[in-house]
């Protein structure tokens, strides 16, 4: 009888669109991640210590410039797919806008690099390398407009999950392309968005009759302007450092130890997928169904929590063995900083959980102070503490950085339930 009990109810769950969507988000998550999971494994063992970090920090570059250059729209496509009837005209828009925007991102980052990042300026002297990196940097935004956004936004996130399946592909050529050195892994690398891309384009004529043209309506730029400046903001700093720590590494520590701090930063982020994951479709769901809101928050922690703990114990006591597949060097200089990376996850989720909420009220600042306090102490404190503490400095500074963050939301809960109590009490 309990079995069936189990079965009723995984059944019941699984037909929920907040359960399906956030399975679909996270297998389409976790498959691009275990794609780059293994395909930074195959380079470990394929190339030199020193042509991964580069790779890394040029590929952290890229994500970089993309999450700026998404302006908030794949925010703003959840919520404004489902109400604006001329959804090809907005879908247009937030790509043809990302594009540009890309475009002019990528011109300032190549012509500045000697202020930011000497380490790179690689880029200048290797053409082959500079064009690789400029084509995947107006690609790879496009890519995620249409698996974060557009699919979420049509509750048809089973074609984020083909598009995630394609990344496999790079696993298959990068072995083939030792020879080219840094270009051999950033050459497939962003080979797969490209393609993704394309079949995106013709996913989404699936859900819609939609013809992709080049075309910016005003009008609805400035209508979702005013809902993505928020969600621009709050996303850019939740984001910053997974895309600049590998850049201070490499700026700090040299290309080889950015190779080891690469590895294990990555490994840890497939935890946070979940919460991500389930964030994103909650949001959705509360867009949707207003009315269910504490139903579904509780079903998201719970859900949420389950996950953690299974795949953080599995770190602790597995991680070793992951790290040995990538070769013996990374296992001396990742694991202790695996370890300490992964307990961030904990804060880092209850964080991302209220963002969630807070996003589907339209409330940006909760957001941004959330993600503002957790980048600026990781940055800050990675800074400072890098030079006595190496790698463990950063590790350090993001625990630290998402702890602070979930005190400063049970704060401000703490105050919202004093300040109605309050209310009450004087009416």
């Amino acid at each position: 009888m309990i079995t069936n009990f189990y079965k009723k109810t995984l059944k019941l769950n699984i037909r929920e669109p907040l359960f399906r969507n956030s399975i679909f988000l996270m297998i389409s998550t976790l498959t691009s991640s275990f794609s780059g999971f293994f395909f930074w494994m195959i380079v470990a063992r394929f190339y030199p210590v020193y042509e991964v970090g580069l790779a890394a920090a040029l590929i952290s570059t890229i994500f970089l410039i993309s999450v700026l250059s998404l302006m908030g729209f794949d925010v703003s496509l959840i919520k404004y797919i489902p109400e604006v009837e001329d959804k090809e005209n907005l879908i247009n828009t937030c790509l043809c806008t990302t594009l540009l925007v890309s475009l002019i991102l990528t011109s300032i980052f190549i012509a500045g690099l000697d202020l930011w990042s000497p380490y790179l300026l690689i880029l200048r002297e290797n053409l082959q390398l500079l064009s690789l990196f400029v084509g995947f940097s107006l690609i790879l935004p496009l890519q995620l407009l249409q698996s974060q956004g557009i699919f979420v936004g049509f509750r048809e996130t089973k074609y984020s999950f083909y598009q995630a399946i394609i990344t496999l592909l790079r696993m298959a050529i990068v072995p083939f392309l030792v020879v080219y050195g840094s270009i051999g892994i950033l050459a497939p690398y962003g080979l797969t968005p490209l393609i993704s891309f394309f079949a995106g384009l013709y996913f989404t004529n699936k859900i819609y009759p939609y013809v992709p043209k080049f075309k910016i309506d005003k009008n609805i730029l400035q209508a979702i302007l005013h809902f993505s400046g928020g969600n621009y903001v709050s996303r850019v700093l939740e984001t910053l450092p997974s895309f600049i720590l590998p850049i201070l590494v490499i700026n700090k520590l040299g290309a080889e130890i950015n190779a080891y701090f690469y590895i294990a930063w990555q490994i840890s982020m497939l935890v946070l997928i979940f919460s991500k994951s389930i964030s994103n479709s909650l949001f959705a769901e509360i867009v949707s169904n207003k009315d269910d809101k504490r139903y579904l928050v509780i079903k998201s922690l719970k859900f949420m929590s389950i996950l953690l703990l299974i795949f953080i114990g599995g770190t602790f006591l597995f991680g070793k063995y992951l790290l040995m597949l990538f070769g013996n060097e990374y296992v001396v200089n990742s694991y202790p900083l695996l370890c300490t990376l992964v307990l961030a996850s904990v804060p880092f989720s209850f964080n991302t959980i209220y963002v969630g909420i807070m996003r589907s009220k339209g409330e940006y600042s909760s957001a941004i102070f959330v993600y503002g306090v957790s980048a600026f102490l990781t940055l800050t404190g990675s800074y400072i503490l890098i030079e006595n503490y190496s790698l463990f400095g950063v590790a350090y500074s993001w625990l630290f950085a998402n702890m602070m963050a979930s005190l400063g939301i049970m704060l401000m809960l703490i105050n919202k339930s004093i300040s109605k109590k309050m209310c009450r009490i004087l009416e």
